[in-house]
């Protein structure tokens, strides 16, 4: 169990990430990825210990459960129709494989970062709260703020680099 765990935490962000290029609903995505973890469970045994055979498995079987989720809710929004139509190819697939990625370091460095200035950059950063929200939230000054986010992008840019960190950034 131990090790369904890891895989868990280490690719939980990343497919939730990838399943909301399908989706417009965030609840739907968790849901998708969290049935995915279930039938690699019951799967598990027939399936390639190697993490790339895992790794694709997860990819493949949140994409598969994505399109049905999308087909049985019959979308009528013609950008999200279109978009499926357009992931039928490995180029348009990798890409969002790789957004995904890139999240899933972002949260994973931002998990690294001391409390404080991981919770003001997942605030600012990744839910769009403003400085004078997240003091409020958190009940200290604008100026605390603007120091943690100071401190946590120093932090992230050492960990991730000046390259990727800009990337990272873009994508949130």
């Amino acid at each position: 169990m131990r090790e369904v765990e890891l895989l868990f935490r280490k690719y939980y962000p990343r497919l939730c990430a990838y399943a909301m290029n399908f989706l417009e609903d965030e609840g739907d995505a968790e849901d998708i990825v969290q049935d995915v973890f279930h039938v690699y469970m019951e799967k598990k045994s027939s399936i390639s210990n190697q993490s790339h055979a895992i790794k694709s498995f997860l990819y493949t079987s949140v994409k598969n459960a994505c399109l049905n989720n999308f087909r049985h809710q019959k979308v009528k929004d013609k950008h999200r129709h279109h978009y499926l139509m357009s992931h039928d190819g490995f180029t348009d697939s990798m890409g969002d494989i790789i957004h995904a990625e890139i999240l899933g370091r972002l949260h994973e460095a931002i998990n690294e970062l001391p409390k404080g200035c991981g919770l003001v950059i997942r605030m600012g950063y990744l839910e769009g709260l403003k400085n004078p929200q997240i003091a409020d939230i958190l009940q200290v000054s604008v100026n605390t703020v603007k120091t943690q986010k100071q401190r946590g992008l120093m932090l992230l840019r050492e960990k991730l680099g000046d390259t990727v960190l800009l990337v990272l950034l873009l994508f949130s």
